[in-house]
């Protein structure tokens, strides 16, 4: 098992810069990142005929066991209220930025000391981790 590691949802259009709100992305790229080290884990794609509810079901469906959501842009209520319950930590960022820039500055902060979000994600994450092993 990995120690200090945490699961990241990134919405994205390119699968290069966080781009999109979360209910309008095309693709979900998850990635799991370390203080040393990122690994692309996935992406879900989206097809944009899907009835909302739906898509947003199926967006929701990828966050979980995830720790944290990098978002350009407001969650709608429900896709608020989903990552609510499933401690899921939101970070709605003002501006598109890469992934990679988004990676480089979550690893920066376990390595120091991470704010009070973090270390929360970080203790999140290891839970999900220990109830799967059981």
């Amino acid at each position: 098992m990995k120690l200090n590691h945490v699961s990241i949802v990134f919405p994205t259009n390119d699968l290069v810069t966080v781009n999109a709100k979360f209910d309008t992305a095309t693709y979900l790229a998850v990635y799991d990142v370390s203080a040393q080290s990122a690994e692309f884990l996935h992406a879900a794609q989206f097809d944009t005929d899907t009835p909302a509810d739906q898509q947003l079901q199926e967006r929701c469906a990828v966050t979980d066991g995830s720790s944290i959501l990098f978002t350009f842009g407001q969650l709608s209520g429900l896709a608020a209220f989903h990552m609510v319950n499933h401690k899921v930590f939101a970070i709605k960022i003002s501006a598109p930025e890469p992934i990679d820039t988004l990676i480089e500055r979550t690893q920066e902060m376990i390595q120091s000391h991470p704010p009070l979000w973090l270390q929360r994600a970080l203790n999140h994450q290891e839970g999900s981790k220990s109830e799967a092993k059981a």
